[in-house]
């Protein structure tokens, strides 16, 4: 981590993204000129693994250090739909935000 950088969860969804396309632009440079199918392609990778490491936190599978790979799976999951929301020209953080407004009021009734 730099000097200076933020570490601590209240982190702005906007500084994510940032973030999020920073490391995009470093595959970038380094030749990985992927587009959204791509990018999907790799999430549906990242969420198989995920579904392994909860199977091994319930008990099913056997894996060391569970928690941690859980907590960086969930991470790699969430850039790949940060990117691949970039890619499509989403506006993430309005459409969660519309979104969860929309499950609301459906719970509420």
């Amino acid at each position: 981590m730099k000097s200076g950088e933020k570490q601590d969860s209240s982190m702005e969804f906007q500084e994510l993204v940032l973030k999020a396309k920073e490391i995009e632009t470093k595959y970038r440079q380094q030749g990985k000129q992927w587009d959204a199918a791509e990018y999907m392609q790799g999430f549906v990778g990242d969420v198989g693994d995920l579904a392994k490491l909860i199977m091994a936190k319930n008990g099913f599978r056997v894996n060391e250090n569970v928690d941690q790979k859980l907590a960086h799976e969930l991470a790699d999951c969430l850039w790949s739909i940060i990117i691949i929301a970039d890619k499509l020209q989403i506006d993430l953080e309005k459409a969660f935000l519309s979104t969860m407004q929309e499950l609301r009021a459906r719970l509420d009734k």
